[in-house]
C-alpha cells in the first residue's frame, strides 16, 4: 500500500525551513510551491533524508501536500482552502517556507462518491487496536459495537482530486484526536487498502488505512 513512497525515497527535495525574524506578535507565515490542478507524487527533504508525499490541488484554489514518515504514514500537513493562507499541521513556530524540486504527476482516474464507499471496512489505530466501521450510502461512518477504537462521522462532496470531505470523531483510539478533519482519499497506490483518512485538529495528523471486509 506504500508503493508510491517506496518507488521515490531516492529522490531528494528540498523542505526549507526560514526564520525570517517575524514579531512574536504574528503569526508564521507559510508558503508551499503552487502546483496547477491534480495530484502529484512529491518529495521534500535533502539528499541525507529525503521523504516523500502526495500534493493534491484543486481549481478553487484549495491545496493538500502529505508528508510521510519512512513508512509512507503521513506526520505532517500543509493545507489550504480555496484562496485562504497555508496551515501546518503541526504548527510551525516560525515562517516557514516549502519548496518542491520535483513533482510527477499522478494519474487518479475516477471521483470517489459516497454511495460507492458504503460498506464494511476495518483499520488499527496507530496503538495497533483495530477499528471497524461502516459507511452508509448517505455518508454516516458508523464505529461497530464491539470495537474498542470508535471511528463516526459524516463524509460529504470534495473538491481535491481523488477525495471526499471528511469529518471524523473517535472514542477509545489512545492518543489519536476526539474531532478532526480532513479528506478520505482514493487513490491506486494504497492498495490493498481501499482508501486512507487524513485528518487533523489543527495540532495532530491522523492517517488511517481502510480496508474492505
Amino acid at each position: 500500500m506504500n508503493r508510491f513512497f517506496k518507488r521515490w525515497a531516492p529522490v531528494a527535495l528540498g523542505l526549507s525551513l526560514a526564520a525570517c525574524g517575524s514579531n512574536d506578535d504574528d503569526a508564521p507565515k507559510i508558503s508551499v510551491d503552487d502546483l496547477s490542478e491534480g495530484a502529484y507524487t512529491v518529495s521534500t527533504g535533502n539528499q541525507d533524508t529525503p521523504t516523500v508525499g502526495r500534493y493534491l490541488a484543486a481549481a478553487d484554489g484549495s491545496r493538500l501536500l502529505i508528508v510521510g514518515d519512512d513508512n509512507g504514514v503521513a506526520r505532517s500537513l500543509y493545507r489550504k482552502t480555496g484562496n485562504g493562507d497555508w496551515v501546518a499541521v503541526p504548527p510551525v513556530d516560525k515562517d516557514t517556507q516549502v519548496s518542491l524540486l520535483r513533482k510527477d504527476p499522478v494519474v487518479i482516474s475516477t471521483t470517489p462518491t459516497v454511495a460507492g464507499l458504503a460498506g464494511h471496512y476495518v483499520t488499527t489505530s496507530p496503538a495497533g487496536a483495530a477499528a471497524g466501521f461502516s459507511i452508509t450510502a448517505d455518508g454516516n461512518i458508523v464505529a461497530d459495537a464491539t470495537s474498542a477504537c470508535r471511528l463516526t462521522g459524516k463524509l460529504g462532496s470534495g473538491v481535491l482530486p481523488g477525495t471526499l470531505k471528511l469529518e471524523l470523531s473517535t472514542a477509545g483510539c489512545g492518543e489519536l484526536p476526539a474531532s478532526s478533519t480532513g479528506v478520505l482519499s482514493t487513490d491506486p497506490d494504497l492498495a490493498p487498502a481501499r482508501f486512507r483518512l487524513v485528518a487533523d485538529d489543527r495540532n495532530k495528523v491522523i492517517d488511517l488505512r481502510a480496508f474492505a471486509e
